[in-house]
C-alpha cells in the first residue's frame, strides 16, 4: 500500500462517523423544527389579527358612507359591506373567504346595538365569535355583563347603573369595567385609564403580558408584580 492511499484512507470520513453526525442532525430537526413551525404559526395568526383589524374599520367607513342614517341592517346587508372593505384595501380578488394566512374563513359577527361595527370570526384562530352590546348609558349592568364601547370589549365587576362616561377619554368607570379584549380584533395595547381582568393579555412596550391578579389591575407592567411576561 502506497503512502498516497494511506493519505487518502485517513482524508475521508467512517462509516460510524457518517452516522453518528446523521444522528446529531436529526435530535437538533427534532427540537428546531417544531419551534419554527411555532413561529410561522404566531406570525401568521398576528397578521391574521392584523387583516381583520383593518376590515372591520373599512366596514365602518362603508357602513357611514351607505347609511348616514344609521339604520339597522341585517347579516347579509353587513357581510356586502365587508365585502366591499376587503376588496378596497385588498384588491378585486380579495374575498371574505381567503384573507386568512393560515387558510382560515371569516364570518360577520353583528355588534348588537351598533350597526356601524362587527367583529370578524375566523374559522381557523377563532373559538367563538360571540356578539357583544355596546354600551348603553341608560342600561343597568349586572357583574358578568359584556359589552363594547370605543375600542375595547368591557366586562362588568360590580352591579351599578352606569349612567356616565368618563369625557373626554370616553373610557369606561374603571370602578365598575374591566377591559378583556380589543374592539377591533387586534392586539390589546395597555392603556393606563383602563383596569384591565384576571388573563387579559396587553402589549406594553413592545411585549406581551398577562394579567394574573385576582381583582382588577393596577399599575403597568412590570411595574405590577401582578403582570407575568408572555413573551419576548
Amino acid at each position: 500500500m502506497n503512502a498516497n492511499t494511506k493519505q487518502a484512507r485517513r482524508a475521508g470520513f467512517t462509516l460510524v462517523e457518517i452516522i453518528v453526525v446523521l444522528v446529531i442532525l436529526a435530535i437538533l430537526a427534532a427540537f428546531t423544527i417544531p419551534a419554527m413551525l411555532g413561529f410561522i404559526a404566531d406570525a401568521r395568526e398576528k397578521e391574521c389579527i392584523s387583516i381583520r383589524g383593518t376590515i372591520t374599520r373599512g366596514y365602518t367607513a362603508e357602513y357611514v358612507a351607505a347609511y348616514p342614517d344609521g339604520a339597522v341592517i341585517d347579516e347579509t346587508a353587513a357581510t356586502a359591506l365587508a365585502l366591499a372593505a376587503v376588496k378596497k384595501s385588498y384588491g378585486d380578488t380579495a374575498t371574505l373567504e381567503n384573507m386568512c394566512p393560515s387558510g382560515g374563513g371569516y364570518s360577520v359577527v353583528q355588534i348588537e346595538n351598533d350597526p356601524a361595527r362587527i367583529t370578524l370570526k375566523c374559522s381557523k384562530h377563532d373559538s367563538d365569535g360571540m356578539s357583544y352590546a355596546a354600551f348603553d348609558p341608560n342600561t343597568t349592568y349586572q357583574e358578568g355583563d359584556v359589552v363594547i364601547h370605543g375600542d375595547y370589549v368591557y366586562r362588568c365587576f360590580k352591579e351599578n347603573n352606569m349612567t356616565n362616561i368618563e369625557k373626554p377619554t370616553g373610557y369606561l368607570y374603571k370602578e365598575c369595567w374591566t377591559v378583556i379584549a380589543s374592539a377591533s380584533s387586534g392586539d390589546l395595547a395597555y392603556n393606563n385609564n383602563c383596569h384591565y381582568a384576571t388573563d387579559t393579555i396587553v402589549v406594553y412596550n413592545k411585549k406581551k403580558w398577562k394579567y394574573t391578579g385576582s381583582t382588577p389591575s393596577n399599575g403597568p407592567p412590570p411595574l405590577s408584580s401582578e403582570w407575568v411576561l408572555v413573551n419576548n
